[in-house]
């Protein structure tokens, strides 16, 4: 029998998602935060978590075997302080498209921005400001 502890502002909606596939031998045990969290983290052999709500709580995780993080970064969780004595995953290969249409939105917004500021103090250290206010009708 595994005792899995989901530790996440999500974690309703990954306990559902794992109730749904009816794992016999897995008692499942959730909370929203670190705080909440702490009544199960003795029994957890397994945590899924948000690195940052399991770091603090890793000496407490007596049982421990296996923690999966819930996001692509595990920085939290890589401290030399922190035990080594079980698995640690990360989340792999979800975020890439999502990465890079950001990015890709994100440059063309810059560039924009640089160009607008640029142009702004070129008419203000200029004379053109002059001609392009009384162009306009100021």
């Amino acid at each position: 029998m595994n005792t899995l502890l989901i530790l996440d502002s999500d974690a309703p909606r990954y306990v559902e998602a794992l109730k749904e596939r009816n794992f016999a031998d897995l008692v499942i045990h959730s909370a929203n935060d670190p705080v909440a969290a702490r009544e199960h983290i003795e029994q957890a052999d397994i945590i899924l978590a948000r690195p940052a709500y399991a770091a603090p709580l890793l000496e407490r995780a007596k049982n421990l075997r296996w923690l999966q993080s819930t996001f692509a970064g595990i920085d939290p969780l890589c401290s030399k302080e922190l035990r080594t004595d079980s698995i640690l995953t990360g989340v792999k290969d979800v975020f890439g498209r999502l990465m890079r249409e950001y990015v890709f939105a994100y440059i063309p917004a810059q560039i924009t921005s640089l160009f607008c500021e640029n142009y702004r103090r070129f008419l203000s250290a200029s004379k053109l400001k002059y001609i392009v206010e009384f162009a306009n009708g100021y």
